[in-house]
């Protein structure tokens, strides 16, 4: 079996992320318990992603104290 190379993959994911609008983000808090949090981002040809956030939030606040994060990107309308 073959793995695709990154120039045949990236193509792909950068379509397949500009199609999305939401991230769910997982962040720590003091107490390490885990929290998530939905946000709307956007991504770019690197395939970094960007949302806007207030340090006041929770996921602000634990992304400040303990900068260590997860996410995934989804469709705001899933059907399951």
């Amino acid at each position: 079996m073959t793995t695709p190379s990154n120039s045949e993959t990236k193509p792909t994911l950068i379509k397949m992320l500009g199609s999305l609008t939401t991230l769910t983000l997982a962040t720590v808090d003091a107490d390490g318990l885990p929290c998530a949090a939905a946000v709307y981002f956007v991504s770019d040809d690197d395939l970094s992603m960007y949302f806007l956030s207030a340090k006041t939030t929770v996921h602000g606040a634990n992304m400040l104290a303990r900068p260590r994060v997860a996410g995934t990107a989804h469709d705001e309308h899933q059907e399951w």
